[in-house]
């Protein structure tokens, strides 16, 4: 028997099988049966115990749909022609009916939707060969038999397994059941036939299918006027049952567009013009086609309050900080469902559906169509170990650490791809596909159909400058400084995942953190080749960091006389977190994954952590220095404390770690690219870092005096390791030459967790 599942694996069957395969499907009785007694539920009717994976199209009320993925093999109809005229000679079929080369296992889906009316689940199977049992169930075997609105039942018979029950209500394309070759069967195949009433056969008719995106009628699509003159062996190939809108088709011509949302106005725009005005600071893109109508429409998600915002629809509520937007059609009615991914737990919650987990911290959410059924399975990536986990398939690796995911449908069969791209070559790698180099360092991955063949084509986003380079394409020029991409699948988990490093340390939204200095003296900002920006007096302590989620970080200053809080972040007043002690030090970190950078208080003196409002939390004791960063990839900072005496780092919660000694300056940054903030010591009387990673190992890198800098600068999702020179107002990055950046007295910006204030 021919493994069908795609034309390079097909294998011919001997004469001798073909003979006995035949002989024995002319053995099935087909009794005249009355008509069932009427369903529980009419057709296409809402049954609480259904299963049902996609919701059928109006205008397909009946079996009108290939019943199954992927490409498979036409065998023998009414005696058609071809395999030098078999199933005429042999007198198979001598009545209308379809048989397809599935293999054992094969999912088998229905052609349209309806109720089950009837069913077999018992009768033996083998893998291959003869069936143990011809007999079972009048040579139905295994079976299926469904009722359509129109008053037309489908049948699929010779099933290994039955995935629905009595009178439940199924879907156009839903899962049905698996191919085999029970009961008159001589090897594993679908039987598939209509009646009308049930018990009298009929023509099944045209049917359809999605081949790169386009509704084909078989077999007139094949040149035939009819199944019962289309030969033997013609492949059947469909790709799934809803056309999928592609990502960022703004205008519903089927084509991606280049669009941007500017983070910091609401604003979005495609070529030449401004969608809308939609969002803003604390607010990310989710775009998506949320009424099935076809083009993509604007649309935001607001961690703090999990609202959702979409242009022509009323706000829905789902979602809260630490929880990732996921939008996605999850049930295959062609329509964006709002979705949204629990980093701590894992847990993703999709409206309209009940909760499911798959995933935890350090995984990725990566939802997509990874099976061709027109309905997205929930699925992740391990940055840390490549491993991709996707729902009802098994484990894949494919990527690591330093690799972006970019899954999408990158051959144009109707099925999402593995994929990962690594910024700092700008390799896309692609499962089953050789590796393509497009983009590099600082270059935001944004794949997708730009031509509108049904294949992805892979492009690239520069923020510094607003260009895109799409393949086969061309360059275009659209974007800038803090805009984000919102072409491509998930265009905000990718954006959040190449710019993690950097987020916290981009004063311009370039997606490249940026290194400067701080000029006490004047309250002047510096960075190379950039004019001063005056903010802030004597004495104040600056920071960076995203007070206002718009992915921009924000120049801002602590002034320790006053315990007052300033900063550039639109909106913002100045603000005190609480009463300060000469020696209290100022913390931003996001602890709640909203997105947002909250300012607070660390006293070493005591050992406690001060919220906004004095609330306070016990992390240490006197003499400790505060750290902070996301350790498990959670898109939350947890804070803990670097104790000096003992060379121990602290989490409230968990056992302490020795890892440094007195003297060394504790850092919390990612240095592999795993979105996970690795343990980092800088020892500054050495000159010597040492690096937390499957033990340690150091590295030896600056002199005396130096400050330790630790920033993503190149966009490659790992933070550089680099030191500021307090004498001479100079930056050096490791692998990388001198760049002058301030003079001598000046100190570091951003200040990384641990390091000294400045």
């Amino acid at each position: 028997m021919p493994d069908a599942v795609a034309p390079s694996r097909r294998r011919r069957r001997s004469t001798l099988t073909l003979v006995l395969a035949l002989v024995a499907a002319l053995s099935v009785v087909l009794p005249a049966q009355p008509a069932p007694a009427s369903p529980a539920q009419p057709p296409g009717a809402d049954d609480p115990a259904s299963t049902v994976a996609f919701a059928a199209p109006a205008a397909a009320e009946t079996a009108d749909a290939v019943p199954f993925t992927g490409t498979e093999e036409l065998w023998c109809t009414m005696q058609n022609p071809g395999a030098n005229n078999f199933c005429i000679n042999a007198g198979h079929h001598s009545y209308p009916a379809l048989d397809v080369g599935l293999a054992t296992g094969d999912t088998v889906r229905a052609a349209g939707p309806g109720t089950v009316i009837d069913l077999n689940t018992t009768c033996p199977f083998t893998s291959s060969g003869s069936s143990p049992d011809m007999s079972c169930s009048s040579g139905r075997g295994r079976f299926v038999a469904i009722a359509h609105a129109d008053g037309r039942v489908s049948r699929y018979l010779h099933l290994s397994s039955v995935s629905v029950a009595m009178n439940q209500v199924v879907s156009r394309g839903q899962v049905i059941g698996a191919a085999g070759n029970s009961g008159s069967a001589s090897a594993p195949h679908l039987h598939y036939d209509e009646q009308k009433p049930y018990g009298t056969l009929v023509d099944p008719g045209p049917m359809v299918a999605l081949v790169n995106g386009v509704t084909k009628t078989y077999p007139n699509d094949l040149g035939y006027s009819s199944w019962w003159v289309t030969p033997y062996g013609t492949m059947l190939r469909n790709d799934g049952y809803s056309k999928p809108v592609p990502f960022g088709d703004f205008s519903g011509d089927g084509t991606g567009d280049p669009a941007v949302y500017d983070s910091r106005t609401g604003a979005w725009q495609v070529l030449g013009s401004t969608l809308a005005t939609l969002g803003g600071p604390g607010q990310v893109p989710v775009p998506g086609d949320y009424s099935g109508a076809g083009p993509s429409v604007p649309a935001t998600y607001q961690s703090a309050t999990g609202t959702w915002r979409v242009q022509g629809a009323g706000n829905v509520v789902l979602g809260g900080p630490g929880q990732v937007p996921v939008p996605g059609d999850f049930d295959g009615d062609g329509a964006t469902e709002r979705a949204v991914y629990v980093t701590s737990t894992g847990q993703w919650k999709v409206e309209g559906a009940g909760n499911v987990t798959l995933g935890g911290p350090g995984q990725v959410p990566v939802p997509g169509d990874y099976d061709g059924d027109g309905v997205d399975e929930r699925a992740t990536y391990e940055p840390r170990t490549g491993i991709w986990r996707v729902e009802g398939a098994a484990d894949v690796i494919l990527g690591g650490a330093g690799q972006i995911p970019v899954p999408a449908d990158y051959t144009g069969d109707g099925v999402v791809e593995r994929a990962t791209y690594a910024p700092d070559t700008g390799t896309w790698r692609v499962q089953g596909i050789s590796d393509v180099v497009l983009g590099g360092p600082g270059e935001v991955p944004v794949p997708a159909d730009f031509s509108g063949d049904g294949v992805v084509e892979r492009a690239t986003y520069v923020p510094s400058g607003g260009l895109w380079r799409i393949e086969g394409v061309g360059t275009v020029g659209l974007g800038g400084p803090a805009k984000v991409p919102v072409t491509g699948p998930l265009p905000w988990v990718t954006w959040s995942v190449a710019t993690k490093a950097t987020a916290s340390a981009d004063v311009d939204a370039d997606a490249r953190g940026d290194a400067g200095a701080w000029r006490s003296s004047s309250g002047q900002w510096l960075r190379f080749a950039q004019s001063p920006v005056t903010f802030g007096a004597d004495g104040d302590v600056a920071l960076l960091g995203d007070l206002d989620g718009d992915g921009v970080a924000d120049r801002t200053v602590f002034r320790p006389s006053l315990g007052i809080w300033f900063t550039q972040a639109p909106g913002f007043l100045p603000f005190v977190v609480a009463a300060v002690q000469p020696t209290d030090e100022p913390v931003l970190a996001d602890t709640d994954g909203d997105g947002v950078d909250e300012p607070m208080i660390f006293r070493p003196a005591t050992g406690r952590l001060i919220r906004i409002g004095g609330a306070t939390e016990p992390i240490g004791a006197a003499g400790d220095v505060a750290v902070w960063g996301d350790r498990d990839g959670d898109g939350r900072d947890e804070v803990g404390v670097f104790r000096p005496s003992t060379g121990e780092w602290r989490f409230p919660g968990e056992s302490p770690v020795a890892f440094g000694q007195q003297g060394d300056v504790p850092l919390l940054v990612d240095v592999d690219g795993d979105l996970r903030d690795d343990r980092v010591l800088y020892r500054p009387d050495a000159g010597v870092w040492f690096i937390g990673i499957d033990g340690w190992w150091p590295v030896a890198f600056g002199q005396p005096g130096d400050v330790p800098v630790t920033v993503d600068t190149d966009g490659d999702l790992r933070a550089d390791l680099g030191v500021f020179r307090p004498a001479t107002g100079e930056y050096l990055a490791f692998g990388a030459g001198v760049v002058a950046i301030g003079q001598a007295g000046d100190l570091p910006v951003p200040r990384s967790s641990g390091a000294a204030p400045v």
